[in-house]
């Protein structure tokens, strides 16, 4: 794939994201800013069975930080939850096959640091809110 074509589609993400928007009643919620530059990511997501149903991304800022929160959102449906915790900076690079630098890299990271967190608080409450249904059985 050419640059030029890469670089349309990335903006084709970061503008009009087929991701974009908000889910009702969403089982997950989260969401980052970045305030040296500007950036904000929210993103909502329904989980069923340990997987991401749907995903949705509202935000603003620069291109890098837009585009990588629609590519994971398309990335992570279906997916196990705990998949995203295994994800870096340089998974999210691949995705918008660019060569990033450190300031850049973390706009790219922005939506991954948010639902990492998101994930990891829902797991715990999860969790314990399984153990706390096994006691009362």
């Amino acid at each position: 794939m050419s640059n030029k074509y890469r670089l349309a589609e990335l903006v084709e993400h970061g503008k009009d994201s087929p991701h974009r928007g908000r889910l009702e009643n969403p089982d997950i919620t989260c969401s980052e800013d970045n305030p040296s530059c500007g950036d904000q990511v929210q993103l909502t997501a329904h989980v069923q069975n340990g997987r991401f149903k749907e995903v949705r991304v509202l935000g603003h800022g620069c291109i890098v930080s837009q585009a990588s929160a629609s590519l994971l959102a398309e990335f992570l449906k279906g997916r196990m939850l705990e998949n995203i915790l295994k994800l870096s900076g340089v998974d999210m690079a691949k995705m918008l096959e660019l060569e990033l630098g450190p300031t850049r890299m973390r706009c790219a990271t922005l939506s991954l640091i948010a639902m990492q967190n998101a994930v990891r608080e829902f797991l715990i409450k999860t969790d314990q809110n399984a153990k706390k249904e096994c006691r009362n059985d």
